[in-house]
């Protein structure tokens, strides 16, 4: 089951300002999680929205990858829906980063799929993967991890819903939002945000900036940490590194997909580089 103290750590390192870097997954391969510790990243988030990750099967075998790298791992659901909720946290992820919602209500529900009554709606389940499909009961040293207590006890104390601010009428109701003491991270969806408001962050990206600094500012400003989304871009690290002060982003990510992308691009520029060297040398 999640180590409640590995997830205590992260968010230790994220309230000191020391902007842990995870790794996005977003393609229906376990074997890439494997890396994110390689590359000294620190914690992981399993995608299933806009992704081919649906399958709870494959789920399975994303979340065990993950938990064998030592790392909180948490899955981005595809919808807001209690089952998705429970599908994640049963298999073991340490918590949910949800769609975009734009009501403290829609918050409420989540956090009902999450918690155990009384305080929630959630189903408990002692033959699944997070009690260790009951072998405690069994063992030859009883009471380890992964019994009822310690289940019940991550769930309603320490398991997380970072839910997604990915509208105008979600930026219109923050005050609203923030009003719900449970939530401590908020995702931003800059992508959608700039859709959203109508903005072309390409042809303006200044006023993109403003944008995400001034919800920024207003979720700091409630206790609140922000996560969001950076792309490596070749030559812009100094850029970049930059942005996450400027920008506010406690808690950033990149995905598996762009990293890929960048690698390749790299790549390729070595080849080329090589050939031309070649040529030089002929001429």
């Amino acid at each position: 089951m999640p180590d409640a103290a590995l997830l205590e750590d992260l968010l230790d390192r994220v309230r000191a300002q020391a902007r842990p870097m995870g790794l996005s997954v977003n393609l229906d391969c376990p074997a890439i999680i494997e890396l994110a510790p390689r590359m000294g990243l620190s914690w992981i988030l399993i995608n299933q929205d806009h992704t081919l990750i649906r399958d709870t099967r494959l789920l399975a075998e994303m979340i065990r990858a993950a938990d064998a790298t030592r790392l909180p791992h948490f899955v981005e659901i595809h919808d807001l829906d209690p089952t998705l909720v429970r599908d994640a946290l049963d298999l073991g992820s340490y918590g949910v980063i949800t769609p975009g919602v734009e009501t403290a209500a829609q918050v409420e529900e989540l956090y009902k799929a999450v918690r155990y009554p009384p305080r929630g709606t959630r189903g408990f389940c002692s033959v699944g993967r997070m009690t260790g499909y009951s072998s405690e009961k069994y063992a030859a040293v009883a009471g380890g991890p992964g019994g009822m207590k310690d289940v019940l006890r991550f769930g309603n104390e320490h398991a997380l819903v970072i839910p997604t601010i990915a509208t105008a009428a979600a930026v219109d109701n923050l005050d609203e939002l923030m009003s719900i003491d449970d939530c401590k991270i908020w995702h931003l969806s800059f992508s959608n945000l700039n859709l959203s408001f109508g903005l072309d962050p390409e042809a303006n990206p200044g006023r993109s900036a403003r944008l995400f600094v001034e919800i920024a500012k207003e979720i700091h400003a409630a206790g609140r940490m922000v996560s969001t989304m950076m792309v490596p871009v070749a030559g812009q690290t100094k850029d970049l590194a930059e942005g996450l002060d400027i920008l506010g982003n406690d808690l950033p990510y990149a995905i598996d997909s762009a990293c890929l992308a960048f690698g390749m691009a790299e790549m390729r520029k070595i080849s080329e580089t090589h050939q031309a060297m070649k040529l030089e040398a002929k001429g």
